[in-house]
C-alpha cells in the first residue's frame, strides 16, 4: 500500500480542486491510464441538478460527444446513476444487453483511442449525490484486466482516495468533528491494510459481528455507503492513516 501512502501524502499538499485533480492525473497516468475524467452532481440555485466534469481525454472527442449528446446514451455515465461498484467499459466490456446507440457510443470511443478503462462510481455530502472517477487506456481486454488484476489489491483503495479529496474540495468543509472510537479506528485501519471482516475479527480478537458494528456506525458517522469510501475519507481527515 506503499504507493497508495505517497499518494495521499502528494495529495495532502493540494489546496484547490485544481491542484488536486492534477495530482490524481499524475498519478494513475504514472500508472497506465492514458486518459482520466472526474464527474459529480451538483444542485444550482433553481435547485436543479447539474454534471461538472473534468478530464483530459482528447478535444474532438469531447467536442464529438458533446454534440451528439452521448452522455444520455453511455453506459457508464448511466451505470454511475444507479450503481456503486467499479465497472470496467469499453467496446469489449459493454453488456449484451444494450441498446445500438449505446453501443454505437462505445465502439466509437473505441476508435478514439478509449479502448478499455474503470470508472468508480460514489456519492458525495449526505445528499449522497452521484460522482464517478474513471480512466482510460487503449488496451485489449485481455490486457486491461491482467493490468487491473495486477493492481486491484491498492488501485481501488487509491481511487477511492483520489475522490475522497477531489469530493472535499468541491463542497464546503464540514461544520462539525467527526469522532470515532478506538475500535472504529482500528476496524477502519486493518480493513484499510487489505483485511477482510473475518481476519479484522481475528486480529482484533472480536466477532465477525462486532466487527461489522463498529465498521457499520464508522460509515454512518463518515456519511458513506461503501467501506472503502469511509476508510479513504478517514484517511482523509487524518483519523486513521493508510
Amino acid at each position: 500500500m506503499k504507493r497508495v501512502l505517497d499518494f495521499v501524502t502528494s495529495l495532502q499538499s493540494a489546496s484547490t480542486f485544481d491542484e488536486a485533480w492534477v495530482g490524481v492525473r499524475r498519478f494513475f497516468e504514472s500508472e497506465g491510464a492514458d486518459w482520466n475524467t472526474y464527474g459529480y452532481e451538483t444542485c444550482g440555485d433553481d435547485g436543479k441538478a447539474s454534471i461538472v466534469i473534468r478530464d483530459n481525454y482528447p478535444a474532438h472527442w469531447n467536442a464529438h460527444y458533446s454534440d451528439r449528446n452521448y452522455a444520455q446514451h453511455d453506459y457508464a455515465v448511466l451505470h454511475c446513476q444507479t450503481q456503486i461498484q467499479p465497472l470496467p467499459m469499453g467496446i469489449e466490456w459493454a453488456p449484451a444487453t444494450l441498446s445500438p446507440i449505446e453501443r454505437q457510443v462505445s465502439q466509437e470511443a473505441s476508435e478514439f483511442g478509449l479502448h478499455s478503462g474503470i470508472i468508480f462510481p460514489s456519492r458525495i455530502g449526505p445528499d449522497q449525490r452521484r460522482a464517478g472517477l474513471a480512466f482510460t487506456n487503449g488496451m485489449k481486454r485481455v490486457e486491461f484486466a491482467r493490468f487491473i488484476e495486477d493492481r486491484q489489491e491498492w488501485l481501488f483503495m487509491a481511487a477511492a482516495c483520489a475522490q475522497a479529496y477531489l469530493q472535499h474540495l468541491v463542497d464546503a468543509p464540514p461544520t462539525t468533528t467527526i469522532s470515532l472510537t478506538s475500535r472504529q479506528r482500528e476496524c477502519l485501519l486493518w480493513a484499510a491494510r487489505g483485511l477482510k471482516t473475518t481476519a479484522i475479527g481475528e486480529r482484533l480478537g472480536i466477532s465477525e459481528q462486532a466487527v461489522y458494528l463498529h465498521l457499520a456506525n464508522a460509515k454512518k458517522k463518515l456519511g458513506t455507503i461503501r467501506r472503502i469510501d469511509a476508510v479513504a475519507k478517514a484517511i482523509r481527515l487524518g483519523l486513521i492513516g493508510p
